[in-house]
């Protein structure tokens, strides 16, 4: 789905998921196609339904919180982030994102 045929690519990974409904894979890269349609609150949705399936839930978590990042609900990005760390505390990046968003949430306690 990198060429821009976004539409085919979330065509196949809906089948994929038909598929094999118990795997995070086909709901993380439909996420990323989501991400690149700029549908954000959509991509969240699919994220948090492949967070009960079977798989790389450290990568469905992490990918949730960056979509929060982006929306500005760091509250909500922290607890994913943090949750792929009790999964994969070596994910790679993962505490770099940590510490950005804590800093964050720091400042935006500083504004109210």
């Amino acid at each position: 789905f990198e060429w821009g045929k976004y539409e085919l690519a979330k065509i196949n990974f809906n089948k994929s998921i038909e598929l094999n409904p118990d795997s995070t894979v086909p709901f993380v890269f439909l996420s990323n196609i989501l991400l690149k349609e700029e549908k954000i609150e959509e991509s969240i949705q699919v994220l948090l339904h492949g967070a009960q399936m079977q798989g790389d839930l450290d990568e469905v978590y992490y990918n949730l919180g960056t979509r929060y990042a982006m929306m500005g609900e760091y509250s909500k990005s922290l607890e994913a982030f943090l949750v792929c760390k009790g999964i994969n505390p070596d994910f790679e990046n993962l505490m770099l994102f940590i510490e950005d968003i804590e800093q964050c949430l720091k400042l935006k306690n500083k504004m109210n």
